[in-house]
């Protein structure tokens, strides 16, 4: 799901192709389909100066593509695509699957921690056992545990909008 959210295209627009040799910035502008109804209906918005065409509803420009995106969502740091029309569901999916990655190796790391037979019996012996054996363990779930959350907020969000 990963490679599908890094390599799919998200919906990007079509720019308008133009040679910069023969033609200026003002002349492109001037190509731009005058006749369209967004653009008769004084919704001059929807017109991307930079990819120099009429922008469907709802899409947006990312500056960190520098192309315009059907239904744009965001541009994700994390997979280093824009999350668009197209790819929206891969990455519902990825979050769901990174969530339920996250449980479940959560749950593996406190199982590995709590089960130990060689722990002491007290608590407090219990706690400096798993201290001292099992920092790795222990740090992988402080860190699970943070980030646990900013992921499931996210699921939560994307799980409302995709619905």
């Amino acid at each position: 799901m990963f490679y599908r959210c890094c390599r799919k295209d998200p919906g990007y627009i079509r720019m308008n192709i133009h040679d910069p040799q023969n033609m200026k910035d003002d002349e492109l502008l001037l190509k731009i389909e005058i006749n369209n109804p967004a653009l008769l209906a004084g919704n001059w918005c929807q017109l991307c100066a930079t990819c120099k065409i009429v922008r469907p509803l709802r899409a947006k420009h990312c500056s960190t593509c520098d192309r315009c995106v059907e239904q744009f969502d965001h541009h994700c740091p994390w997979v280093s695509n824009c999350i668009g029309k197209k790819n929206k569901w891969d990455f519902f999916m990825f979050l769901v699957l990174e969530f339920s990655a996250m449980v479940i190796t959560g749950a593996v790391a406190l199982t590995r921690v709590v089960t130990d037979p060689a722990a002491s019996s007290s608590f407090g012996g219990w706690i400096n056992h798993a201290i001292t054996y099992h920092v790795g363990a222990i740090s992988f779930l402080i860190v699970d545990v943070l980030l646990f959350f900013s992921v499931a907020v996210l699921t939560l969000v994307q799980a409302s909008q995709v619905s």
